[in-house]
C-alpha cells in the first residue's frame, strides 16, 4: 500500500514528479520547492542557495528509497 503523491503533496512541481514520497513531508517543502535548484537555461546549481543545497537532499533521499526498492 502506498499513500497517493496527489493527497501528500497537492502542489507538486512539475520537476518532482515521477517520485512517491511516502511520510510526512519535509520541513520547509513547500518554502523551497517553488522553482527547479537548476534555472532553465543553466547547467548547474548554487551552491550557496538554500533551494538548491534543500532539493540535492531531496533528490538524494528519493535515490535511497529507489534503492530500498531495487532490492
Amino acid at each position: 500500500m502506498s499513500a497517493s503523491p496527489e493527497y501528500m503533496f497537492p502542489e507538486i512541481p512539475d520537476f518532482a514528479d515521477g517520485i512517491d514520497y511516502i511520510g510526512d513531508s519535509w520541513p520547509n517543502f513547500v518554502e523551497h520547492t517553488t522553482s527547479a535548484a537548476i534555472a532553465e537555461g543553466e547547467s548547474a546549481i548554487l551552491t550557496t542557495d538554500k533551494q538548491s543545497v534543500y532539493q540535492t537532499l531531496l533528490g538524494a533521499d528519493a535515490l535511497r528509497y529507489l534503492t530500498l526498492q531495487v532490492t
